[in-house]
């Protein structure tokens, strides 16, 4: 009779955190963390070089669990509590919130830039803390000045200029032009410079200013010599049109200006 062979079991492995050297693992890809993708494969190199008939794949699993944790210690919901109070912060917290909803939001992005430890969230949290948030309180209504002088500069002044004349939001002002019968579009100057074009474009200022010395606008209009220094170069607006109708090929449709995509249809 043929023997029968014997059947072998799997070998049962130790999941990676379960190791009685667990910890020097994690220090060991912990000291990669912040490094170059260089350095986390060759922290995660060592690991594997030490440590024989382990998988890369688990050591990779680990290390992700391991930023993923620090990421989450760093900006994590706890990070308000790790922010320190005094009495100069809280008072520029109270000027910010003084402008209403525009403050607050200005609260968000300068004040992390002056205070390192602190988070947006960690400012909406000491805002509520100190009654500065009302979700029910009404947007400030207008008043018949503040209507005269946007029926004044509505069609010459662009919203963002809007915004910090009137400290309202960007929807605060197209509403409040709307129900006045009146358009937020800023009609275009009669002639650009290089830089302007390129944002009307939609493309770099060196591809516009390469186009110009190939003198790809001259043929279309008038080209003239502006007297400041940043940008001598001014261009007529129908050399503008001319010759994004002629190449349209070279407009940047996702980022171009509203009316450029007029021109071109």
């Amino acid at each position: 009779m043929a023997k029968r062979r014997a059947r072998h079991r799997p070998v049962e492995v130790v999941p990676l955190d379960k190791l009685a050297d667990i910890d020097q693992i994690d220090r060991t890809l912990l000291g990669a963390i912040n490094g170059t993708p260089k350095e986390v494969h060759e922290a995660i190199g060592k690991v594997l070089k030490d440590r024989p008939g382990r998988k890369p794949r688990e050591v990779y699993k680990r290390f992700r669990q391991l930023k993923n944790r620090a990421l989450t210690k760093r900006n994590g919901h706890l990070a308000w509590q790790r922010a320190k109070w005094d009495r100069e912060r809280i008072d520029v917290l109270r000027s910010y919130y003084a402008r209403g909803r525009s403050g607050a939001r200005q609260a968000a992005k300068d004040m992390p830039a002056r205070y390192a430890d602190l988070t947006p969230r960690a400012i909406q949290w000491m805002a509520a803390r100190l009654g500065l948030t009302n979700p029910t309180t009404p947007q400030r209504p207008w008043t018949q000045a503040e209507d005269g002088l946007l029926r004044f500069q509505a069609g010459v002044k662009s919203i963002a200029f809007l915004v910090k004349k009137f400290n309202r939001t960007p929807t605060a002002i197209k509403k409040r032009l709307s129900g006045l019968g009146l358009s937020a579009r800023v009609p275009l100057p009669d002639y650009f410079n290089l830089h302007q074009i390129s944002i009307m474009l939609g493309v770099r200022d060196n591809i516009v200013r390469t186009w110009y010395e190939e003198e790809l606008f001259k043929p279309y209009g008038k080209v003239k010599l502006n007297g400041h220094a940043r940008s001598k170069v001014l261009i007529h607006k129908d050399a503008l049109v001319a010759f994004s109708v002629a190449h349209p090929e070279k407009v940047n449709l996702n980022k171009c200006h509203p009316d450029v995509k007029m021109w071109l249809e």
